[in-house]
C-alpha cells in the first residue's frame, strides 16, 4: 500500500477527511503538507479545490502505549490546560507563516502602476453583483496605495465577517496577477471597515486574555484568516501571563489564548494567596 498520496477537497479539512478514509487511520498518523487552499471564488472565476500531500506513518503498538499527554489543540477543545503545563507562544516561524499567508507587504512603487486597472476590475465586479458603489484609490502612509469602496449598500459589500469584501479582493487580485506576472497583492477596504475590524479583534483578544488569566483556562477565538490571526498574536503579546497559538487547519484555523503557568503548576496571583490564607485560618492583611 502506498504511503504518500495527494488528495483534493473543497477545503483542506475535506481533503484530510478523504485521506483518513483512504488510509483508514487516525489524524495523528498523517503528515499533511498543504499545497493549495480551497476557494469557491465568485462569478465562476477563481474557484479551486484544496490540495494536500499526505504521508501516512502508521503508529506501532508501542507508540500507542507511550502516547504523549494531551496536545494544546485538544486542551483548547476541552477548554483547559493541564496542571503545570507550559504552552509556548507563537514562534517566529509561526508569525512568519501568518505573514506569508496574509501576503507580502505592499511597496508604493510596486503597486502604483496597477492601481487604475485594479480600480476598473473591482468596479466591474461590483456592477456585476448589482451593487451601486464607487471605488477610489487611496494612499496609506505605511502600506501604500489601496482601493476603498464607498456604497450605501455597505453590508452587501462587506458581508458577514468581511467575507464578501475578501472575495472581491481575491478575484480582483487573481485577474490582475493573471494579466501581470509579479503584480503585488492590492488591499481592498470599505469605508474604514478593516481598521474597525482590527480594533474589534484586538479588543476581543484582550478581553479573552484577561479571562484566561483569571480562570486559568484557555480561551478560543473564532476562526480567522491569517491577517486577523496576526492581530490577535500581536495584541496578546503585550499582555503578561498569557500566550497564544494557532490551531486547526484551513478555514477552521483559529487562535487559542493560554494562561502561562508558573513553575510548580501554580498560576500565582493575589486571589490564590488569599485562598491559601483562608484555608490556613489566617487573614488577608494589608500592611
Amino acid at each position: 500500500m502506498e504511503t504518500q498520496r495527494i488528495f483534493e477537497g473543497k477545503t483542506v479539512d475535506h481533503a484530510i477527511e478523504e485521506a483518513l478514509k483512504y488510509f483508514e487511520c487516525t489524524r495523528d498518523e498523517l503528515e499533511v503538507d498543504v499545497i493549495t487552499k480551497g476557494s469557491t471564488g465568485i462569478f465562476g472565476i477563481g474557484g479551486r479545490k484544496a490540495q494536500i500531500r499526505v504521508n501516512y506513518v502508521p503508529k506501532t503498538q508501542e507508540e500507542e502505549c507511550s502516547k504523549e499527554e494531551e496536545t494544546p489543540e485538544r486542551e483548547a477543545e476541552e477548554g483547559h490546560v493541564a496542571q503545570g503545563a507550559e504552552v509556548e507562544g507563537p514562534s517566529q516561524v509561526e508569525m512568519e507563516e501568518e505573514t506569508r499567508e496574509e501576503g507580502p507587504p505592499r511597496e508604493h512603487l510596486e503597486a502604483e502602476p496597477f492601481m487604475e486597472e485594479a480600480q476598473e476590475i473591482l468596479s466591474e465586479l461590483l456592477r456585476l453583483s448589482n451593487i451601486d458603489a464607487t471605488v477610489k484609490i487611496e494612499m496609506d502612509s505605511q502600506n501604500g496605495p489601496y482601493l476603498n469602496v464607498e456604497s450605501e449598500d455597505l453590508s452587501l459589500v462587506i458581508g458577514k465577517g468581511g467575507q464578501n469584501l475578501g472575495a472581491f479582493k481575491y478575484v480582483m487580485n487573481l485577474m490582475l496577477k493573471r494579466r501581470h506576472e509579479g503584480c503585488p497583492t492590492i488591499e481592498v477596504d470599505a469605508q474604514g471597515y478593516l481598521e474597525k475590524r482590527r480594533q474589534q479583534i484586538e479588543a476581543s483578544a484582550r478581553r479573552l486574555a484577561e479571562k484566561a488569566k483569571k480562570s486559568g483556562r484557555s480561551q478560543s477565538l473564532e476562526p480567522m484568516n491569517a491577517r486577523e490571526r496576526r492581530f490577535v498574536h500581536l495584541a496578546v503579546k503585550r499582555i503578561k501571563g498569557v500566550t497564544t497559538k494557532s490551531v486547526g487547519e484551513g478555514d477552521s484555523r483559529r487562535v487559542v489564548i493560554y494562561p502561562q503557568r508558573r513553575r510548580g503548576g501554580g498560576s500565582g496571583g493575589r486571589p490564590r494567596q488569599r485562598r491559601l490564607n483562608r484555608q490556613s485560618g489566617g487573614r488577608d492583611r494589608r500592611h
